[in-house]
């Protein structure tokens, strides 16, 4: 569908800090660069915004498209925009992209902005390699130079950290190095969420607001030309860059890219989307001699490596200890192993299976109270997206109508999240496709979901069951409330946590039935969950 697009041009009268060349007709010679003593300002960027036709993932905002072209000779970093709101006041849109020489960025910001009037307030922008950062607000059309608050983000090619480890007569000593070295013989698709690309796309913009790049490897379904002229569509819209089956420098993606992210696809029986997503973890990657070196100079004590390991940017960061200078023995990995513990890192070690991920898809929860109640309940674990919006947990108001957060009504709290696959399906249910609804009430009445939940539940999970034959059903709630601790204050008087775990089946097993607990009765404030992860097939 050719997209309609109302475009407000703005020009962006910028401090004189760049050496950059004017736009130049084809019909006349190039303009020389000059110098950045007599550069125009006015010719360092262009700033357009028009409305996207996508849903925002707050849908009841408006998705918009920002699109940035870069007139100078340099590699530029958009770090922000201050937008002027349509209701007043100024909203900053974190960016953080890096745009080279006459590139053109675009990406998708939520929310309404002014209309009828320029709508962009300011922007903060810096040179790769300053310093320092430059603000320019576009009313009083002056510049301000500040100082930049954190250095960027280090590429990451899986989301992991590997950490050297050499004994020596003071005691271990430690080197750090991003990411995990990897082979395509290692990628797996430990889930699938059930998502579409172009979802994926949109929410990695949104959500990261930097240039990523993207791999496709052949796992559950090869890439034919029919999957390849699916990815290629999608990957020319949304102007992003790609390869298959780790055809790519490594050395390059590090330097032209913030991150790698890595997806297969399997079939979907749904007519409106070909295709479902599956995550891939590790990707193919190797350090360089550069990293070698530089890690040859961190000799690093524990005191000084546990905070940096504490501080990993994900929740779900894998961190992998290998020997340095020979693989760990047993003691070794023992003695780090108790040192993990103490500090609580999360880690696994060289010679042992790594851990694999699942997600935890659309948990939901319901909070009761007959009175009006003030909350503030937090998870032990870090949404990849929430509704609200998740910000060190969720505070607000229980009523007998619902929720109440920033004087916003709500019917439940939203999340998802990557969690350890560490679920025990040694015991559960096998379920025929036909059986799924009467299942499903029987199971969740006994767990104790009333009416409205299960209905909720079962209108989210029925489309997904349905896909297979026959499914292997598990309610692993003890499991996820001890991989996902919930805590709400006050105290809940009832808590009530359902948690499914299922697998597709082409055809029915033979299973161990699961001896499910009833449901305490439900007394003043009461909180009650449900959610899944569902295991690829």
């Amino acid at each position: 569908m050719q997209r309609k697009k109302r475009s407000l041009r703005i020009i962006a009268v910028l401090a004189v800090l760049f050496s950059g060349c004017v736009p130049t007709s084809p019909l006349t010679e190039p303009t020389p660069v000059v110098s950045p003593a007599v550069l125009s300002a006015e010719t360092a960027f262009t700033i357009t915004l028009s409305p996207a036709d996508e849903t925002g993932f707050d849908i009841t905002q408006p998705l918009n498209q920002v699109e940035i072209t870069n007139h100078t000779d340099q590699d530029i970093q958009i770090l922000s925009l201050d937008l002027k709101g349509n209701r007043g006041g100024i909203r900053e849109i974190p960016i953080n992209r890096t745009l080279g020489p006459q590139e053109t960025g675009r990406y998708f910001i939520e929310g309404e902005y002014r209309k009828g009037i320029d709508p962009v307030a300011a922007v903060t922008f810096a040179s790769v390699d300053d310093a320092s950062v430059t603000r320019y607000d576009y009313d009083s059309q002056k510049t301000e130079t500040l100082k930049r608050e954190d250095s960027p983000a280090p590429f990451l090619f899986n989301f992991a950290s590997t950490v050297l480890v050499r004994t020596t007569d003071a005691g271990f000593q430690f080197a750090i190095l991003p990411g995990k070295q990897a082979s395509l013989r290692e990628v797996e698709t430990p889930y699938g969420g059930y998502c579409t690309l172009e979802d994926e796309l949109l929410d990695n913009q949104y959500r990261y607001g930097k240039k990523l790049f993207y791999s496709f490897v052949d796992t559950e379904l090869e890439l034919g030309e029919q999957e390849k002229a699916y990815i290629e569509n999608l990957m020319l819209r949304y102007d992003c860059d790609y390869a298959y089956n780790g055809e790519y420098d490594p050395v390059r993606i590090m330097e032209e890219y913030a991150l790698l992210k890595t997806y297969s696809l399997m079939k979907s029986e749904d007519p409106d989307q070909p295709y479902w997503l599956l995550y891939c973890t590790p990707d193919v990657y190797a350090f360089t001699p550069a990293q070698w070196e530089a890690a040859q100079a961190q000799k690093l004590t524990w005191e000084q490596l546990w905070p940096m390991l504490k501080e990993e940017p994900n929740s779900y960061q894998q961190i992998y200890f290998q020997g340095w200078d020979a693989p760990l023995t047993e003691a070794e990995r023992d003695a780090l192993m108790n040192l993990c513990d103490l500090k609580e890192i999360p880690a696994c070690f060289e010679g042992e299976p790594e851990k694999s991920e699942i997600g935890a898809d659309k948990p939901v929860i319901y909070l009761y109270k007959d009175t009006e109640t003030d909350f503030t309940l937090t998870l032990g674990t870090t949404p990849t997206l929430s509704y609200p919006q998740y910000h060190q947990g969720w505070s607000g108001t229980v009523t007998a109508e619902g929720l109440i957060i920033q004087d916003r009504r709500y019917p439940y709290l939203y999340y998802e999240a990557q969690i350890p696959d560490d679920f025990d399906f040694d015991q559960g249910f096998v379920v025929a496709r036909e059986d799924t609804i009467s299942f499903l009430e029987e199971k969740l009445a006994i767990l104790g979901l009333n009416e409205r939940e299960s209905a909720d539940f079962i209108t989210y999970w029925l489309p997904i069951l349905s896909q297979s034959d026959y499914n292997r059903i598990a309610f692993p709630c003890a499991d996820y409330a001890r991989l996902v601790p919930l805590q709400c204050q006050p105290q809940p008087d009832t808590l009530i946590r359902v948690y499914m775990l299922s697998e597709g089946l082409d055809e029915a097993v033979m299973m161990e039935s699961q001896t499910l607990m009833p449901a305490p009765i439900r007394t003043g404030l009461t909180v009650v969950e449900w959610g899944g992860s569902r295991r690829n097939s």
